[in-house]
């Protein structure tokens, strides 16, 4: 099932860009932890900024996958791919301004909001990149397994770049994908 699946390009292609998109899922969480701790930060602080981006996250992903339902994907993800960078780039700025933790955190929650909806629409397309029932369920089992991968590498990437640059390398790298 899954050689057919992949067998065509456009589903290759899907399934090679779903992952890229998704790796800042993975990365952020870490990310968030290291950038404010790098930049003096407390544990504590640390967890409830990763918390607070965590929660914005959960709240607005329905109104992410409505949007993706109504206007189709492409529409969204240009809006969502232009705000979640910038959020993060001003929560990256804040950090290393020396800004109150509470604008970090400000910072953090906006970028939560506005976390792309890569998911939903991913799952769109395979409606009708997989239409038979039988290829659609691989289609969903692969992306299953995609996001596990996902969240496996995505902090391994973050600790690299934190490792090899600086504290909010691994946030930048998040806004860059």
């Amino acid at each position: 099932g899954y050689r057919e699946l992949l067998s065509k390009s456009e589903t290759r292609r899907v399934v090679a860009w779903g992952l890229i998109a998704r790796m800042p899922m993975g990365m952020l969480a870490l990310g968030l932890v290291l950038l404010v701790r790098g930049a003096g930060g407390s544990y504590a602080a640390a967890g409830a900024i990763s918390a607070a981006n965590a929660l914005a996250i959960a709240l607005a992903a329905p109104v992410g996958g409505r949007l993706v339902d109504r206007y189709g994907p492409a529409r969204v993800l240009a809006v969502y791919g232009a705000l979640h960078p910038a959020a993060l780039i001003a929560m990256v700025a804040l950090a290393w301004a020396d800004a109150s933790i509470w604008a970090v955190g400000v910072a953090a929650t906006l970028a939560g909001f506005v976390f792309p909806p890569v998911g939903s629409a991913v799952r769109v397309l395979w409606s009708s990149l997989a239409p038979q029932e039988p290829l659609r369920s691989k289609a969903f089992a692969l992306e299953a397994t995609l996001q596990e991968l996902v969240f496996v590498t995505g902090p391994l990437v973050v600790g690299v770049l934190t490792a090899l640059l600086t504290s909010s390398a691994g946030m930048v790298g998040t806004a860059a994908i």
